[in-house]
């Protein structure tokens, strides 16, 4: 039309002004020709408020996820790849690593999409351990005085290390459970140095991760150190005689524990010959080796951590 005019009534009233602001309602507009206003028309008008964007935080899987998977606070949720145009994603599209855009629509009107970093952690990948120094052993423990470094062998992968240590007795021959590990305290690296073992056995391994999947968390094989207290006096005293023999030798044994002392012979090749279970309390003085042929034996005593190694040779 012509020097066109809007009123919000059928007649009468003030023609507004370009700057009225408008609202949901009818309107009625009028055109002037020649200086003569014509009758007016009634036109609806609908104003479509904008609809906020949905909240939602940067998400985090194990191993995998879908769409369904994915949190957003909002009405009517669209989960897309891109952040305009494009098709909504169906609830069973398998997320990878990446950016996704999510909207919500309320009374019809969709928002603006807003971005969501998706991250998809994979299993971790374990590998063992190695160590260039001795590991000691029950009849010959290391000093817990002694450093020792072990390191992660090469191929693993993962986004976190934790080393975990259990302990034993040096007498119990059970391997360690699950949960007689116990984390050792700022070991997070592909190396740990060990400078304050426990007396006994000492079991160490990996835990690995990637983020905070524990639910897929994998380990290392253990490594097993031998450890005693070496500034501890020994309670245990032998002196074994003659040596060489010829037909038996003598073990004279003092001890200050009631704890049972095992009298083991060992041949060079390390099998063993003869074992013997004593009660202290009831010896001083043992025999042994009248059944031995001529040769180099290995006697070990045992009394609960306490080992001791003697070498005796028949004639």
């Amino acid at each position: 039309g012509t020097a066109l005019q809007w009123y919000t009534t059928s007649t009468g009233g003030t023609a507004l002004s370009l700057t009225t602001a408008l609202s949901t309602a009818t309107y009625y507009v009028s055109q002037t020709l020649n200086s003569c206003e014509s009758s007016r028309t009634s036109v609806s008008v609908t104003i479509n408020n904008t609809t906020a964007a949905p909240t939602a935080a940067a998400q985090i899987f194990c191993t995998s996820a879908t769409v369904s998977n994915l949190v957003a606070t909002g009405t009517l949720v669209k989960w897309y790849n891109v952040a305009t145009g494009g098709t909504a994603l169906v609830s069973t599209t398998a997320l990878s690593t990446g950016t996704y855009y999510v909207s919500q629509t309320v009374n019809s009107i969709e928002s603006a999409r807003i971005l969501v970093a998706v991250t998809i952690f994979d299993a971790p990948l374990a590998k063992g351990i190695n160590s260039t120094t001795s590991s000691g052993s029950a009849r010959s423990p290391l000093c817990i005085s002694d450093t020792k470094v072990f390191n992660i062998k090469p191929g693993y992968s993962t986004t976190n290390i934790q080393w975990e240590r259990a302990v034993l007795a040096l007498n119990l021959n059970n391997l360690p459970t699950s949960s007689d590990y116990i984390a050792i305290n700022g070991a997070n690296a592909s190396s740990y140095t060990e400078t304050n073992p426990l007396p006994g056995k000492n079991y160490y391994r990996v835990k690995f991760t990637n983020g905070n999947c524990n639910s897929t968390a994998v380990y290392s094989n253990a490594s097993l150190v031998y450890y005693k207290d070496c500034s501890i006096a020994s309670k245990l005293a032998i002196v074994s005689y003659p040596n060489p023999f010829t037909d038996n030798f003598n073990l004279s044994l003092k001890n200050s524990t009631d704890e049972k002392i095992v009298v083991s012979v060992y041949d060079m090749t390390g099998r063993l010959i003869e074992s013997k279970k004593n009660n202290p309390k009831e010896i001083s003085e043992l025999k042994f080796g009248e059944h031995l042929p001529s040769g180099i034996y290995n006697i070990i005593i045992t009394q609960g951590e306490d080992v001791k190694t003697i070498r005796m040779i028949r004639k």
